[in-house]
């Protein structure tokens, strides 16, 4: 059965939620449309009818953020007129929804969808816009494997004032509410970060990792209370994967990611299993794993440059060591650290790839990198030689044993 709203004719009814309902409906011409009108119950609310509206203004446009295409109210014969919006149709079904189905996801499973999300996020704090109620029943799954990130209905700009309760209850969801907004704090976009490690923790476990009889527990669960890790759960998950999603789970927002973004690609990185430092080697870059292999080639190619050098040193034997001899590259390890801000850090690293950034490890902190640079002598400090006189044979400076390279990085 269809009903009559305006200019559209509802087919049925996709979802609800505390504040609002959404129908599948169809325009005048047989367009097929999301229509989302504000709950009966909040029509004399003033302040929900204009969080309402406001999200018109607060849904910025990316194509993994569904559009808005009309918004307006409709006139009813008894009582206030209803506001509405109208959106985009996605075929398919709610992240919620195909959790439930599915009992959990695979971390190859979730990648594409994860990604996809944390861009729609970054264009949205780009914009300057927190959206507060990240989860997976706001992640819509179209039929063909896209993500789109929807329901904008109580995202706030980061200078707009605003509080996390209204009365008594809660704005957003308890169950994937950062500390700070369960305390009702001025909230930046690492809130909503926490919320994706949130959904991130429910698709590859298929629990949340706080769970009580009523909100007001959950919240303060989420303020005081360590979760359990993601590998003490889904033990066959890596250990690299669970610190990735548990430190977008820490409490203190300075110590997530610094974007969404970011915590996609360290995820995607965990993921692959891929890790990369970068290596030069006469000014040509090529991608190195960190390996046994490769430490057994920096020790030997040192070793091999230390013993030239003494050969050198010993002279042609006509009393002039070093002189018209020519010139060999020294060898010269170096460590050197990066910010963890840095946003050069965090490109994603793929098998074969050539690596242009800093190591990231698959916690995503930054971490020293070991470059190995071979310059030619004259830029660089050489082997030491002593004066002496024509008519006396020059002493060869004893040459001090080869300090081995920086130990390899350790594996998360």
């Amino acid at each position: 059965m269809t009903t009559q709203f305006c200019n559209y004719t509802l087919l049925n009814q996709l979802g609800s939620g505390g504040a609002s309902t959404v129908y599948r409906a169809q325009t005048r011409n047989g367009q097929v449309v999301a229509l989302k009108m504000l709950a009966p119950y909040l029509l004399h609310d003033q302040e929900a009818r204009a969080r309402f509206s406001r999200q018109i203004m607060l849904n910025p446009p990316h194509p993994n953020i569904v559009p808005i295409l009309e918004a307006g109210e409709c006139p009813q014969s008894k009582g206030p007129s209803v506001p509405f919006i109208v959106m985009a149709y996605i075929s398919g079904e709610p992240l919620d929804a195909v959790i439930a189905r599915m009992g959990k996801l695979t971390p190859a499973q979730l990648l594409p969808i994860l990604k996809e999300i944390a861009a729609a996020m970054d264009a949205a704090h780009a914009a300057g816009i927190i959206h507060r109620d990240i989860k997976p029943a706001n992640v819509l799954m179209r039929t063909d494997g896209h993500a789109f990130l929807s329901d904008f209905g109580i995202a706030r700009a980061i200078n707009m004032a605003g509080l996390t309760r209204a009365g008594n209850a809660f704005i957003g969801t308890a169950a994937y509410m950062s500390p700070e907004q369960a305390k009702g704090l001025s909230l930046t976009a690492a809130s909503d970060i926490y919320s994706l490690g949130i959904l991130t923790y429910q698709a590859l476990s298929g629990r949340l990792p706080f769970m009580a009889d009523n909100e007001v527990a959950v919240a303060r669960m989420h303020v005081q209370d360590p979760p359990a890790t993601l590998k003490q759960i889904v033990p066959e998950i890596s250990g690299a994967i669970s610190a990735v999603v548990m430190r977008a789970l820490n409490k203190d927002p300075r110590r997530r990611y610094v974007s969404a973004g970011m915590f996609a690609e360290s995820f995607e990185r965990a993921v692959l299993g891929v890790s990369t430092s970068r290596v030069i080697v006469s000014g040509v870059t090529q991608a190195a794993k960190r390996s046994p292999l490769a430490l057994i080639v920096g020790v030997t190619a040192l070793l091999i440059a230390l013993a030239l050098g003494f050969l050198l040193l010993r002279g042609d034997g006509d009393g002039k060591a070093g002189q018209n001899q020519p010139q060999m590259p020294s060898v010269i390890a170096t460590r050197s650290a990066s910010a963890a801000t840095d946003p050069a850090v965090i490109r994603p690293v793929v098998p074969g790839a050539i690596a242009t950034s800093t190591l990231m490890p698959t916690d995503g902190a930054a971490v020293p990198r070991a470059v190995a640079t071979v310059r030619p002598s004259g830029t660089a400090t050489s082997l030491p030689v002593t004066s002496a006189p024509p008519d006396k044979p020059q002493p060869v400076q004893p040459i001090a044993s080869p300090q081995p390279p920086p130990a390899p990085y350790p594996q998360p």
